[in-house]
C-alpha cells in the first residue's frame, strides 16, 4: 500500500467515525499539543490564510523543541493548565495556548509563553484596533462606542466573536451585541 493510498483509507475512516478518534485523542495532553504544534505550523506555512500576513516568513521551533519547551517550560506549566482545562469540562476559555510575546517574531521559546484561550484573546485584542464602532445590545438596548477588541473585554466574550461581526459572517454575539448603523457588504462596512 502506497503513502497516498494510506493517507486516503485513514481519510475514509475519519469521515466514516466523525472523527471520533482524532477528538478524543486531542483530549489528552500529547494530542493536545500535536494539535497546537499543527496549528502553529499552518499559521506558519500560510495554510491559514486569512491570517498569513500576520505569520508569514516568521520561524517555527522544531516538532521536538516545542514538545521540550511545553514539558519543561517555567512559570506557568502546560501540564497544570491543561489539567485545569480537563477538569473544566474543556471549557474552551480554559485551554492551554501558545502566546507570541513579541508579534513580530515567530515561534521560538524565548518568545512563548502559556496563555488561557481566553487571556490570549483578550490581549491580543488589546490596544490592536483604533477604530470604534457603534454597538447595541438586541436583548437590553444597551448601547457602547468601542473598537472589537474593547467591545470583547466589555462584553467578557472572545474578540473573535466581534470582528466577525465586524467582517459579516456573524450577525451577532452570544449576549445579543450586534453592529449599529452600518451595512456590512462583502465584507467591508459602509
Amino acid at each position: 500500500m502506497t503513502k497516498q493510498d494510506k493517507n486516503e483509507k485513514q481519510r475514509r475512516l475519519r469521515d466514516a467515525n466523525g472523527n471520533y478518534y482524532t477528538k478524543k485523542y486531542e483530549k489528552t495532553p500529547n494530542g493536545f499539543l500535536m494539535r497546537l504544534y499543527r496549528n502553529m505550523q499552518s499559521r506558519i506555512s500560510g495554510v491559514q490564510k486569512q491570517k498569513a500576513h500576520l505569520y508569514c516568513g516568521k520561524e517555527l521551533l522544531s516538532r521536538e523543541d516545542f514538545y521540550k519547551w511545553a514539558k519543561e517550560s517555567t512559570g506557568i506549566k502546560f501540564k497544570e493548565m491543561f489539567e485545569v482545562y480537563m477538569n473544566s469540562g474543556y471549557d474552551r476559555k480554559l485551554a492551554p495556548t501558545v502566546d507570541r510575546v513579541d508579534s513580530a517574531k515567530g515561534y521560538t521559546p524565548e518568545n512563548m509563553r502559556w496563555l488561557t484561550h481566553s487571556e490570549n484573546s483578550r490581549f491580543g485584542a488589546k490596544g490592536k484596533e483604533l477604530d470604534r464602532y457603534n454597538w447595541v445590545n438586541k436583548n437590553t438596548g444597551e448601547t457602547m462606542y468601542l473598537s472589537t477588541g474593547e467591545m470583547a473585554n466589555y462584553a467578557g466574550e472572545y474578540h473573535s466573536v466581534f470582528s466577525t461581526i465586524l467582517h459579516g459572517s456573524r450577525t451577532k454575539s452570544t449576549a445579543g451585541w450586534i453592529l449599529d448603523n452600518k451595512q456590512i457588504i462583502g465584507g467591508k462596512i459602509h
